[in-house]
């Protein structure tokens, strides 16, 4: 039986590769989070000739970055204006909600760092996967309600700023309108594999705090096509985090041997967070008292489908 592909890329979970001696090469392209790949999928990573990820791994060959349209960042995109006055600051995630993402970390953050009269705002946009929209907002309310009463800053839980909670499908556009109308992402996540809201709202010359994780060194220190180093980036922002154990139930992991707690991830600093916000928060305030507030878009020309495609070819050949 003779070659009848010279390369196949598999972009799955490494739980669902196969190899085949068809393939000239069998490429396993696969966008995992967790540290603790040896202990779930080494036999199966090794059926693949190589393993790609977005973000450079140790046990990965080559590192193939999510790809972008660069023209999407420089257009116009319906945005939030019957709920955002631009004498704002407006904090926003972004996500699906589940823990490794720590939604309610950036909550807290906010809330202890601003007070209710401060002009800023928080906007989340999030999903479930396997839930209604009107069952996420549900659960999400829910669980904000519950930190609000364990923080206990204010007497009634109603005296809090009420954030902006978004849990219906929108489209691509509505969702690019909402980069636009924020200006601080907020990831302070455990674990990233890329982050595709953090590297738009990147694209979107939004300020970025996140944690270091995903396409973070991407945009922290990124080659410009007019650069031949490495150049940084001057609005994105580490949160200061350390490495431990994961503490999260079975009924929480997305497979019962990931995230257990012989695996280790990233747990972001409380102060830290809240320190760049509010560095930021009054950065943003004093451009906009000079009427010298603007977003300077960056240029993305590297991650375009072309580029990360020609990467691929090297990659093969």
């Amino acid at each position: 039986m003779g070659v009848e592909y010279d390369a196949v890329i598999q972009n799955l979970l490494p739980y669902f590769f196969e190899y085949n001696a068809k393939f000239g090469k069998n490429i396993g392209l696969s966008a995992f989070e967790t540290l603790n790949w040896r202990n779930c999928f080494p036999e199966k990573m090794k059926l693949m000739d190589q393993m790609w990820h977005p973000c450079f791994w140790q046990h990965c060959t080559h590192a193939i970055p999510e790809p972008v349209n660069p023209d999407n960042y420089k257009k116009e995109y319906p945005g939030l204006a019957d709920q955002i006055t631009s004498n704002k600051v407006v904090f926003y995630w972004m996500g699906e909600y589940i823990p490794r993402k720590n939604l309610l970390f950036a909550l807290r953050a906010f809330h202890t760092e601003f007070h209710r009269d401060e002009p800023v705002e928080f906007v989340i946009k999030t999903n479930k996967v396997g839930k209604p929209a009107a069952k996420t907002k549900e659960l999400v309310e829910y669980d904000i309600l519950h930190m609000k009463k364990e923080m206990a800053l204010y007497d009634r839980v109603n005296d809090y700023k009420k954030e902006i909670l978004i849990t219906d499908y929108i489209s691509e556009d509505q969702i690019y309108g909402l980069h636009q109308s924020c200006d601080v992402f907020i990831m302070p996540s455990h674990g990233e594999a890329w982050s595709l809201p953090m590297f738009d709202a990147y694209g979107f010359g939004n300020h970025i705090i996140s944690t270091k994780t995903g396409c973070f060194n991407d945009i922290y220190r990124y080659i410009p096509p007019t650069e031949d180093g490495y150049v940084e980036s001057p609005n994105v922002y580490e949160i200061h985090s350390e490495y431990d154990n994961v503490d999260l139930p079975l009924e929480k992991r997305p497979y019962k041997d990931l995230f257990t707690p012989h695996e280790r991830w990233r747990v972001p600093n409380l102060s830290s967070l809240m320190y760049h916000m509010r560095y930021i928060y009054d950065t943003i305030m004093f451009m906009k008292s000079n009427n010298t507030y603007k977003k300077e878009l960056p240029d993305l020309t590297n991650y375009s489908h072309l580029n990360i495609g020609k990467r691929m070819l090297q990659c093969l050949s």
